[in-house]
């Protein structure tokens, strides 16, 4: 399967200048700044152009939350 060229748009953490990023492959097409936050996280870092500091970026699937319970 091929890869899905998507680019997205962040701000830096740190500046606030807005920096683009490609997900890496197409089974992790969301990006968050905590790895708990998505499944099968893929660490990349960018560096920002404006103030040459890191931005750590998780890639991977939402999570899916199932509930079980009575109505």
């Amino acid at each position: 399967m091929p890869k899905k060229e998507e680019v997205k748009q962040f701000s830096c953490l740190h500046c606030g200048v807005p920096y683009t990023a490609i997900p890496p492959d197409d089974f992790h097409p969301c990006a968050s700044v905590k790895a708990d936050d998505v499944d099968d996280p893929m660490k990349m870092t960018f560096r920002c152009k404006a103030c040459g500091k890191d931005n750590t970026l998780y890639w991977g699937s939402r999570k899916i939350v199932f509930g079980v319970g009575s109505f």
